[in-house]
């Protein structure tokens, strides 16, 4: 009987250290500021570029898309202006001398005096 007890106890002193061991590795490997997730370690090698040039490489590939957008409407702001100057003048511009632009019926009429 002594000695059924001396087995059962070194199996629980077992049981318990490999518990503790285990929950022990499990709080080192998680992120410390964020409990529920892990933190893993990765060899740097294996990928090829950092982050940080990753990020400088997706930043130019957008910076480039920007600058081509903002080239077109630059360009649709110029044509713009040359449609203005191609329908040659616009509410009073278009009067002739001693007509005045009546907004209402968008059209020029005769000045009374």
């Amino acid at each position: 009987m002594k000695d059924m007890l001396i087995i059962v106890m070194a199996a629980f002193l077992v049981y318990g250290t490999y518990r503790i061991i285990i929950s022990a590795y499990d709080l080192s490997m998680r992120n410390n500021m964020n409990f529920n997730s892990y933190d893993f370690a990765f060899d740097q090698g294996d990928v090829g570029v950092s982050i940080v040039q990753y990020d400088e490489e997706q930043d130019k590939k957008i910076e480039a898309e920007f600058d081509a957008d903002v080239g077109d409407v630059q360009r649709g702001v110029s044509n713009l202006g040359k449609v203005i100057q191609d329908a040659g003048c616009i509410g009073q511009e278009c009067c002739a001398s001693g007509t005045i632009y009546n907004k209402q019926k968008h059209k020029c009429i005769v000045m009374s005096y």
